[in-house]
């Protein structure tokens, strides 16, 4: 509150220059190091994922182009440019790619394996059949923790395909990425480092206030040179040395113009707490999960319904004798009962065409009690709709 305060009375529209300049720089210095990026790599501080996600996705757009798309467009391009993620993706990808002119068309819905992770098969035969057909397979896009039931695809296996197929190769990290800083689970995000570029929020599992996201990006030619203005683009090769101030300006690395000081929220609270705090905060998130996730194993009426792998358990009440349509329809009866009692206390969703409850937990303020309460709640009210309907 106090940081709202300060940004709203100072009413600064200027993030590029003076203290506000030097807060943005520092903030993506915290990121890159806390996420195991090297010290090269620029970034841009957004709105949130799916801004992070569009800018990412832009700069691939243009670097991996075989024509000047700043001064010609996509309708100039002689073969069509196609970009491949996992069925288990957001999808604010897919506005992405249409707002970027490539068309939903362009985007590859690769099946996921029973892990809920990219099939590394299935894309490189996507891949191949792109180019047998003389399409410009450019992009890749990796989970590092899908919203549906908090997947990592394998990122290293993605990599390496990219630099194979020299297609860019862009992480969606928004939901899951902080696993990165997990004393327990780091593993899951093995790779990820080798992103091209990779998208991520604050305002999830970093409890910052909303709306606040990142978009780091390797090539810091290829992210200033795509929002830079075009009629200044033809003179970047020979003065980008001389550009250092442009070059890490947030004015120059996104869409908008105006900026609000978005980055005096992370610095403040980064600055408070430090990596160490935050890691803290992570991990108790996943060991919460993991007994919440224990809990549901030993409810026979209840089953887990997707691999708990970080901070989401998708699970359902699954009593004996009641079809899949049953199921479905009991579960739904759960979800609205228990949004009567708290709302947003859980989530629904569908994965591989069936409906579960989902339960993501990205609160520092979450205790052991209140996954006991779920738990019970779930039953209760599972036990009494069975009894006083006909399923």
């Amino acid at each position: 509150m106090l940081v709202e305060m300060l940004r709203t009375g100072m009413n600064s529209a200027n993030e590029g220059f003076f203290a506000e300049g030097y807060v943005h720089k520092q903030v993506i210095d915290w990121i890159k190091e806390m996420l195991g990026f090297p010290e090269t790599t620029g970034g841009v501080l957004v709105s949130g994922g799916s801004e992070a996600n569009f800018t990412g996705l832009a700069v691939a757009r243009n670097a991996k182009a075989e024509v000047d798309t700043k001064a010609k467009g996509v309708q100039a391009l002689s073969r069509k440019m196609t970009i491949y993620c996992s069925d288990e993706t957001h999808h604010c990808l897919e506005r992405s790619v249409e707002i970027l002119g490539l068309g939903n068309e362009a985007l590859r819905w690769i099946p996921t394996d029973d892990d809920c992770r990219i099939r590394i098969d299935a894309l490189k035969r996507a891949i191949e059949d792109d180019k047998k057909q003389n399409k410009h397979p450019f992009c890749i896009i990796g989970c590092a923790g899908t919203v549906n039931s908090g997947a990592f695809d394998e990122l290293n296996a993605l990599a390496d395909l990219a630099k194979k197929e020299n297609m860019w190769f862009h992480v969606d990290g928004a939901f899951g990425a902080w696993v990165k800083i997990s004393k327990t689970h780091r593993h899951l995000a093995d790779g990820m480092e080798r992103a091209d570029s990779i998208a991520i929020d604050l305002h999830k599992w970093m409890n910052m206030p909303y709306g606040i996201g990142c978009t780091l990006v390797k090539d810091r030619f290829a992210h200033y040179s795509t929002f830079v203005y075009g009629h200044e683009a033809k003179y970047l090769k020979s003065a980008f040395d001389q550009l250092k101030d442009q070059i890490i300006n947030p004015h120059n690395l996104a869409l908008p113009l105006s900026r609000d000081f978005t980055s005096l929220k992370a610095y403040m609270l980064l600055r408070a707490y430090g990596k160490n705090k935050y890691s803290n905060l992570v991990q108790q998130n996943i060991d919460q999960t993991n007994y919440l996730g224990e809990l549901i194993r030993k409810e026979p009426n209840m089953e887990i319904t997707a691999p708990v792998v970080s901070n989401i358990v998708c699970f359902r009440y699954k009593p004996k004798r009641l079809t899949e349509p049953e199921l479905e329809k009991l579960n739904k009866m759960i979800y609205n009962d228990l949004n009567q009692i708290s709302f947003w206390m859980v989530s629904d969703t569908m994965i591989k065409g069936k409906y579960m409850l989902r339960a993501c937990n990205v609160n520092h303020r979450s205790q052991k009690q209140d996954f006991d309460f779920l738990v019970n709640e779930v039953k209760n009210i599972g036990e009494k709709i069975i009894s006083q309907i006909n399923l």
